[in-house]
């Protein structure tokens, strides 16, 4: 008996350490603490309080195989050990092991419905497996239980933006914010739910929340660029990107970002310097070599910018813009059979991409494939019914066949669908003269 009383004071007081360390961040010398455990096993093999501490000793140590291994053998010992089931979940999604993860967080559940933080894991376990709807009702729960957890609401609306649902994700990363007034993270992809809903004012001003509450945080800068980009302040994004980029030197797409910037600017020695940049960083970024090529194009340089889009296909195969491209140029230069390939692979690639359709319809045209340009046009039209230069396109094919019926239809539902302005003028007084004659 005087042995195990104090092997049960040796216990609490590794119990109380344990605690301790973790309130204050300070841990005692882990290596001693876990041979302390394990002795205390040795003289009670049946102790399932010992497994858990033990587990979470080997948890802070950073061994997480015999960590989960030590809570397993405490919910062995007690099947109702609600905490050691909820460290044994936790430890095994670390291990990216979702599918034990969420059944260890179940049975938390099950054995105490109330316990929030295992509703919110069960989410994050969930959510990691791909079952955002089980994840969002996890989520919803927890926030039932408790609707006073910042956390929560940010993990529901990082769920719900991956489901597709921005206002949704919208709302929950307000409240997250309105619980939790610093909360960078919540700012930040607040931020980005509103860019993607098109609310760039919106976005501007969550990501200079973020930025006021993480002033280093590179991303928030480089999305504040974006935004600041797609609402016409070129000079804000401009140094949006250069502060992302002094924060951090290796930060490639924000050197890609600012390339795009400089160039809308017109400053296309600086944007083909960015691009070359981001390529440097990162020889991977196939978007970077597409848009140096873009320059290289309108600078004349075409060859060089057909071997840039070549590089930007071998980085990223199934990179459909890049195959546009490469088209345009490859038309450029006078490779008509390479630029219709070059089209094909990129509606191959994406079957909806307008541009690319109309592009291939520009180029069968040229090469006198009349009908295969009248159908790429129309295809490019029903895609994108307010794709201007789609109705210029195929205005003209019909033209080259002589059917100018059809091509003035073609300019009638252009201006109906109130695109008349970018209509060409000359192809309408050429148009004009073409059916006067055949009248």
């Amino acid at each position: 008996m005087k042995i195990m009383k104090k092997l049960s004071v040796a216990f609490l007081l590794l119990s109380v350490a344990w605690f301790v360390s973790n309130a204050t961040g300070k841990h005692p010398d882990l290596d001693s603490t876990i041979a302390a455990y394990k002795k205390a096993i040795e003289q009670n093999p049946n102790d399932a309080k010992a497994y858990f501490y033990l587990g979470n000793a080997l948890d802070d140590k950073g061994n997480l195989v015999e960590a989960i291994a030590a809570y397993k053998k405490a919910t062995e010992l007690n099947p109702k050990y609600v905490e050691a089931y909820y460290r044994l979940g936790l430890m095994l999604r670390k291990k990216s092991n979702f599918t034990g993860a969420i059944a260890a967080l179940k049975k938390v559940i099950k054995l105490n419905p109330k316990y929030v933080e295992a509703y919110n894991n069960l989410g994050r376990a969930l959510e990691d497996k791909g079952d955002l709807a089980g994840a969002i009702a996890a989520y919803k729960k927890a926030i039932e239980l408790n609707p006073n957890r910042s956390e929560v609401y940010y993990n529901l609306g990082n769920a719900l933006c991956n489901k597709g649902d921005l206002a949704g994700a919208i709302v929950a990363y307000k409240k997250a914010v309105k619980l939790n007034s610093n909360y960078a993270d919540a700012y930040y992809r607040l931020g980005r739910a509103m860019e993607d809903n098109g609310d760039f004012a919106g976005a501007i001003a969550a990501y200079k929340k973020a930025i006021e509450r993480n002033p280093r945080d590179a991303s928030a800068y480089n999305n504040l660029g974006n935004a600041l980009g797609k609402k016409g302040d070129i000079i804000g994004a401009i140094a949006a990107y250069k502060k992302a980029i002094k924060l951090n030197p290796e930060f490639a797409k924000a050197y890609c970002n600012l390339g795009l910037a400089l160039e809308a600017k017109g400053d296309l020695t600086g944007a083909i310097a960015a691009y070359k940049k981001a390529i440097e960083l990162n020889p991977k970024l196939a978007a970077a070599y597409c848009d140096l090529g873009a320059i290289l194009a309108e600078k004349g340089d075409i060859i060089g910018a057909i071997a840039v889009f070549k590089k930007a296909i071998e980085r990223n195969p199934k990179f459909a813009g890049a195959y546009c491209s490469l088209g345009l140029a490859l038309e450029t230069k006078g490779d008509l059979a390479g630029a219709i390939a070059a089209y094909k692979k990129a509606i191959k690639l994406n079957p909806k991409f307008a541009e690319a359709y109309n592009n291939l319809g520009i180029t069968l045209r040229k090469q006198g494939d009349i009908i295969g340009a009248i159908a790429a046009c129309k295809k490019a039209i029903s895609l994108n019914p307010k794709f201007a230069a789609a109705y210029n396109s195929l205005a003209a094919a019909y033209y080259c066949k002589k059917d100018y019926d059809n091509a003035w239809k073609v300019i009638g539902l252009a201006r109906r669908r109130g695109l008349g302005k970018t209509l060409n003028p000359k192809f309408i007084e050429l148009l004009k003269q073409a059916s006067d004659r055949e009248k």
